[in-house]
């Protein structure tokens, strides 16, 4: 996996840790799959 992923990781988990509700969480893991998703493809 590249490495930048890990800074975009970090910030990520940041951000969850002061966010609350079920709804964003679930929001941001789809986000990140059509992220991951995407990326793959382009590194594949």
């Amino acid at each position: 996996m590249p490495k930048k992923n890990d800074k975009w990781l970090n910030r990520y988990l940041d951000w969850r840790a002061t966010s609350n509700g079920e709804e964003v969480y679930t929001e941001a893991c789809l986000i990140a799959l059509n992220m991951a998703s995407r990326g793959f493809k382009h590194y594949s």
